[in-house]
């Protein structure tokens, strides 16, 4: 090995080892470790477009959607990739609600009047 590949290997060295300081200060200053410290499915679940607007629209709507309300307001917006509504419909109820039921997201009532979501960021 010549001397070039090993002040290189020292320089890469360095510079990662600053990389993470400033990455460590930056969570530390933004408050973020929590956010970094949860479970990886709730990362999963949240990296959809998609999930996060479903989300977004439930707080709007003070908590609680039908499944129709929830669909058609997600395919009017232009971010999330659903052209119509009952595509809309059928993602949320195929896809999308189960792993936001499932991490404890939001709770899924059927009653007589149709489906409804509820948000549950804060289960008792």
């Amino acid at each position: 090995m010549s001397d070039d590949d090993s002040s290189g290997g020292q320089h890469d060295s360095i510079g990662t080892a600053e990389t993470s300081s400033s990455i460590d200060e930056t969570i530390d200053r933004h408050g973020l470790t929590p956010f970094l410290d949860a479970p990886a499915e709730l990362h999963d679940v949240l990296s959809s477009p998609t999930r996060k607007y479903a989300l977004l629209e439930l707080a709007r709507s003070d908590g609680s959607l039908s499944t129709s309300e929830l669909a058609g307001r997600l395919a009017q917006r232009e971010t999330v990739d659903l052209s119509n509504r009952s595509d809309a419909l059928l993602q949320l109820r195929h896809v999308h609600l189960p792993k936001l039921e499932s991490e404890g997201l939001v709770d899924i009532y059927d009653g007589s009047s149709g489906t409804t979501i509820k948000l549950d960021l804060y289960p008792d």
